[in-house]
């Protein structure tokens, strides 16, 4: 009877290891080539003054300089639309100028939206890869300095990886990230990215709290979300 049950404690431990399911594990880097291009759409929610705004966009990128570690882009914006309170004011635009390292640190941004935050803003869909290799459920932080050239505040980036996801027949991986900066009553951001291993967003959603709106001398919370145009 004790061989009996020792031989069926052997298969049932061989059955468990010998099938359990491996996990899958990936390299998630910022690597994209000079002259890549692409557009994605764009859409900024928040409560000003009591009346909701609403800004939409369709934003087109290019890699205009990959040298080494260092990535320059620059985007244009189309259809620039602004909702607030059921009118539609018009709010200046320029090309959006960034330059950025494959680590995440950003040291230019220039033109956006005017009268923005552009720095803040720009941080609540700041992508930084992990460039290293990722199991599902491991996590990892990057602390970005303040530096009063750009200017962008101190902040800490926690990302965790979720797994594989697709966007639109595009085949990416999934992180949430959480952002803080490290100033009392900052900025803050929940958010959640589907990239490519190569460093591209395939769509991102944050839900943000303490964004400064300079015109108005005062904070917003609110959400923005960007989804690829194939």
């Amino acid at each position: 009877m004790l061989a009996t049950r020792t031989a069926l404690a052997a298969i049932a431990t061989l059955c468990i290891t010998g099938f359990a399911p491996t996990q899958d594990k990936v390299t998630l880097k910022m690597d994209p080539a000079q002259g890549d291009a692409f557009t994605h759409d764009y859409t900024l929610k928040m409560n000003i003054l009591g009346m909701d705004a609403t800004l939409s966009s369709r934003l087109k990128t290019k890699v205009t300089k990959r040298e080494g570690e260092t990535i320059e882009t620059e985007s244009a914006w189309e259809n620039f639309k602004v909702d607030l309170g059921g009118s539609n004011p018009e709010i200046p635009t320029s090309p959006l100028l960034i330059t950025v390292s494959t680590s995440g640190k950003i040291s230019k941004i220039a033109g956006g939206i005017e009268g923005s935050d552009g720095p803040r803003t720009y941080l609540l869909l700041h992508y930084i890869a992990p460039n290293k290799e990722l199991a599902v459920g491991d996590s990892y932080t990057v602390e970005l300095d303040a530096d009063p050239a750009v200017p962008i505040p101190a902040v800490t980036y926690t990302g965790k990886y979720e797994g594989k996801a697709e966007v639109k027949g595009q085949a990416g991986h999934k992180l949430t990230v959480t952002i803080k900066e490290k100033a009392e009553a900052g900025l803050s951001s929940e958010s959640t990215f589907i990239v490519t291993e190569g460093g591209r967003i395939l769509s991102a959603e944050s839900k943000f709290k303490n964004l400064l709106v300079p015109q108005l001398g005062q904070s917003v919370d609110g959400s923005m979300k960007a989804e690829i145009v194939p």
